[in-house]
């Protein structure tokens, strides 16, 4: 029998982890996570064969030796949600595959958990792991958030975000496809980063606090670790081959206009009011302004400031619904629009600022973020 005690909120972070990755089935060894105590040590992984996730935290207290056990670590997590104790003590009993944790100080008050058979857990290695970049969590997840936006959620083949040459990309696969750039990424190796694991990697990052994100990579598995390795969240690597996005970080040779993206997302706003339908808007970008006149029996008209680099008109039709949606997705306070015949691309230059510990200053973290559009050609 060994019985131990670990730092709640340390454990909390742990289990938060380790239950990104279990399996749904109660019933079945997946659905827990492998605990195993080594020394003052307490190392936790879990997986479905398809994720994998682990922790690792020193206990506070130990007495009875090594052992291991399996839990629900979903579980234990909204147990110590409610405790409201600052330490946890467990007691497990390799006899009765019991796992106890005492929900007061007072050792007669606890829970009981039956234990799957340790020997039974298998766990992928993770030895193969090399490095491959550290970067600094904001821009990671900001650049995955908006190419997210592009992606089409029941297609197999777009609905990942793919990291190819140091930049990242989202599709729907027809109307629209987005790319993300910072300097910062120049080193991140390439990836397919399976939709289903976005969430599941944002969450092990607010989880646990971290600052940093360690990519690390073998042949089968992707995983994302905190820089001292105590908490990890990875995926076993996509079989499909990334697309070839048609779209460049480069700002593209074509007419184009400068605009306030907060204006031009409310005036969209207000046209979009007029119908219940797919609104389609002209738009003619000259003068020193962009002009919106709505497609329609009864036509709605409004305009917004803008800077054109070219004395020519620039023309196009966009249907409201989809281009307010993509501009939603920027971040930066003006867009460059660059129009062709039948697509148009959105570009903009902007950074993100990051307060870093013991830093008077936030640090500035420069990014690209592109989006190219079709453009409407029938609107009814």
């Amino acid at each position: 029998m060994t019985e131990f005690k670990a730092n709640t909120a340390e454990l909390k972070k742990a289990l938060a982890v380790n239950a990104l990755a279990v399996g749904k089935i109660t019933s079945h060894i997946q659905s827990h996570a492998l605990f195993s105590i080594e020394g003052d040590k307490c190392i936790i992984k879990a997986t479905d064969e398809d994720r994998v996730a682990g922790s690792f935290i020193t206990l506070t207290e130990v007495d009875g030796g090594d052992t291991q056990f399996t839990a629900d670590p979903k579980n234990l997590q909204k147990l110590l949600t409610g405790s409201g104790l600052a330490e946890t003590r467990m007691i497990y009993d390799p006899d009765t595959k019991t796992l106890q944790v005492l929900t007061s100080e007072n050792k007669g008050t606890f829970l009981s958990f039956a234990s799957f058979d340790p020997a039974k857990f298998l766990s992928p290695s993770l030895d193969a792991q090399e490095l491959k970049h550290t970067v600094i969590k904001e821009i990671f997840l900001d650049g995955m958030k908006y190419t997210q936006g592009f992606t089409l959620e029941k297609s197999e083949k777009f609905s990942d975000v793919h990291v190819i040459d140091g930049i990242l990309y989202g599709s729907n696969g027809n109307t629209k496809v987005g790319g993300y750039f910072s300097p910062d990424f120049s080193e991140i190796p390439d990836l397919v980063l399976r939709k289903p694991m976005l969430s599941s990697i944002a969450t092990m990052v607010d989880k646990t606090g971290i600052t940093e994100i360690a990519i690390k990579t073998s042949e089968k598995l992707t995983t994302f670790h905190s820089p001292d390795d105590c908490f990890y969240f990875g995926f076993r690597k996509s079989t499909l081959v990334s697309p070839k996005f048609p779209i460049s970080m480069k700002k593209p040779d074509l007419p184009k206009f400068n605009i306030d993206r907060a204006q031009f997302l409310k005036k969209l706003n207000s046209l979009s009011l007029t119908s219940w339908e797919d609104v389609g808007i002209k738009m003619s970008a000259k003068e020193g302004s962009l002009q919106m006149d709505t497609v329609a029996d009864r036509p709605s008209f409004e305009s917004v400031p803008c800077e054109s680099d070219t004395e020519e008109p620039i023309e196009f039709i966009i249907q409201c619904d989809k281009f307010r949606e993509v501009l939603g997705f920027f971040k930066a306070s003006n867009i460059d629009i660059y129009v062709a015949k039948n697509k148009c691309t959105i570009y903009s230059d902007a950074s993100i600022e990051i307060e870093e510990e013991g830093q008077e200053n936030p640090v500035s973290k420069p990014f690209t973020a592109a989006a190219l559009m079709t453009l409407a050609r029938l609107v009814k």
